[in-house]
């Protein structure tokens, strides 16, 4: 327990060493007349403040009313290679016309699409 007390002690005596060895701040004087006073107080006056907001927000809310109303492109392109016609596969049909029976194990026929 007397070591934690130690322990406590020198730490909290190097961590307010750091506080103690700080700077006054500078004092600045400053000299306003009686307008920059008035233009100061003006300027800051939270009603005007918030009608400076108001003209911001007043023309953003134009921007976007403009740019809703002005025409807008959408457009898509694509494109399909068909160098050689797309074809599927199936049972010889010209050998089934023939002798009525579809064999499984006959080779299957390619069939294109479209003109050949």
């Amino acid at each position: 327990m007397k070591h934690i007390l130690i322990l406590m002690c020198l730490l909290s005596g190097i961590a307010l060493e750091g506080f103690s060895q700080t700077a006054a701040p500078e004092k600045k004087s400053f000299s306003f007349s009686l307008n920059d006073c008035i233009n100061y107080a003006y300027e800051h006056q939270d009603s005007v403040k918030n009608a400076n907001l108001d003209i911001k927000s007043a023309e953003y809310k134009i921007k976007e009313t403009i740019g809703t109303g002005l025409p807008q492109v959408n457009g898509t392109a694509s494109f399909q290679d068909y160098i050689k016609p797309p074809s599927s596969v199936g049972p010889d049909f010209e050998k089934f016309a023939k002798t009525g029976v579809v064999d499984p194990n006959d080779p299957l026929v390619k069939f294109p699409f479209g003109a050949v």
